[in-house]
C-alpha cells in the first residue's frame, strides 16, 4: 500500500503524491562502499574525568576524541637558563623524572587538544591505535613538538599487545590511564629548541603553572591532514 501526501503549493493547487517502498536485498561489499566516504560526528557520547568523548565515523573507521583539559607529560625536566622548566627528553639520567601536568587553557583557549583512539570492533571493543591532535579555532590539526608522536600524530600509549574491553567507555578510559601514565622519552623527538620553547612550566607553592610559549603557539607545530584528523570531533 502506497504512501499517501498531500501539499499545498504557494499558487494555492494541491497536489497529490504516492509514495512506493520496497526491501531491496543488498550485500556488504555495497553498504561498505556506500558508506565509505561519509562521515558521522557526534559531539559528545559520554564523559571522562569531566572530558567530553566525541565519536567520529566514516572510511571504515570507529575513532573516539577525548577532550583532553591537559598533557600529563612524564618525563626528564630541567631549570633553562631562564629558571623555567622544560622537557629534557634525551637525559641520560641527569634530569629527574617529574610529572607535570601542562595545559593550554589559560593562554591558548581556542587550542583543542584531542587524544583520539580507535576501535576496531562492534562488540567487544578492541584498540587499533591513538593519536594526539591539537586543532586551531579553524579546525586544522597540527601535530605538537613532543617526543613519542609520529608524523601522522600516532603516538604511544605505553600499551604492550592487544587491548579489548567489554564497552567503548571502558576501552578509551583504559587508553587515556594508560597515556596519562607513560613515561616520554626521546623517540621521535625532532627538535630540542622548538620543544622547550613550546612547552615551559613555572613551579610555585600551588603547583605548576604552564606559561605561553614565546610566538603563536602554530609556530612551533606542523600541520597535519589524514583520514584521522578529518574525524576529530
Amino acid at each position: 500500500m502506497p504512501t499517501r501526501e498531500y501539499l499545498i503549493r504557494n499558487d494555492g493547487a494541491v497536489l497529490r503524491r504516492d509514495i512506493n517502498e520496497y526491501e531491496v536485498a543488498i550485500g556488504n561489499d555495497l553498504v561498505t562502499k556506500i558508506a565509505r566516504d561519509v562521515k558521522f560526528k557526534v559531539p559528545a557520547v559520554f564523559e571522562i574525568d569531566g572530558m567530553k568523548v566525541g565519536l567520529g565515523l566514516g572510511q571504515g573507521l570507529t575513532i573516539y576524541s577525548i577532550a583532553l583539559n591537559r598533557l600529563v607529560i612524564r618525563a626528564p625536566w630541567h631549570l633553562n637558563g631562564n629558571q623555567i622548566l622544560v622537557p629534557n627528553f634525551g637525559s641520560t639520567g641527569t634530569d629527574p623524572v617529574m610529572t607535570v601536568t601542562w595545559s593550554p587553557l589559560a593562554w591558548a583557549p581556542l587550542m583543542q587538544l584531542r587524544l583520539c583512539v580507535q576501535s576496531t570492533a562492534a562488540n567487544d571493543q578492541v584498540f587499533g591505535g591513538a593519536w594526539l591532535f591539537a586543532i586551531d579555532d579553524k579546525g586544522i590539526a597540527w601535530r605538537l613538538p613532543i617526543a613519542n608522536v609520529h608524523e601522522d600524530c600516532s603516538c604511544c600509549t605505553g600499551l604492550r599487545g592487544a587491548v579489548a574491553a567489554p564497552t567503548s567507555h571502558e576501552l578509551v578510559a583504559k587508553i587515556l590511564q594508560n597515556f596519562d601514565q607513560a613515561q616520554y622519552n626521546a623517540d621521535l623527538w625532532r627538535n630540542v629548541e622548538v620543544t622547550q620553547n613550546f612547552f615551559r612550566v613555572t613551579q610555585n607553592k600551588d603547583g605548576f603553572q604552564t606559561m605561553a610559549p614565546a610566538k603563536p603557539w602554530t609556530t612551533y607545530c606542523t600541520k597535519v591532514a589524514t583520514n584521522i584528523s578529518a574525524l576529530v570531533v
